[in-house]
C-alpha cells in the first residue's frame, strides 16, 4: 500500500510540474505541449519513487534510476505522440 501511495503522489506531482513546464514552453514554441511525453515522464518518476520505497535505494542510485526511467518514458511518449 505504501508503494502505491508513493507512486500516485510522485506521479501526480511530476505530471503537474512537467505539464506546467510544457505549457510555458508552448508560449514560445508552437506544438511544445505533448501530453503523452508528459505522462511518460511522470510514469517514469513515479515508478522510480515506488522502487525506492520498495528497495530502500540510496540517493545516488535513485537519481540514476529517475534519469533512466524518465528518459524511457519520454521516448515512449514521443513515439506515441508522433505515431
Amino acid at each position: 500500500m505504501k508503494v502505491l501511495i508513493r507512486f500516485g503522489a510522485s506521479f501526480l506531482c511530476a505530471l503537474a510540474a512537467v505539464s506546467l513546464a510544457m505549457l510555458m514552453f508552448n508560449l514560445f514554441y508552437s506544438h511544445a505541449f505533448k501530453p503523452f511525453v508528459a505522462v511518460g515522464i511522470a510514469i517514469g518518476i513515479g515508478l522510480a519513487s515506488a522502487i525506492r520505497v520498495r528497495k530502500e535505494l540510496s540517493t545516488n542510485a535513485f537519481a540514476v534510476l529517475v534519469g533512466i526511467l524518465a528518459a524511457l518514458g519520454s521516448a515512449a511518449g514521443g513515439w506515441l505522440s508522433n505515431g
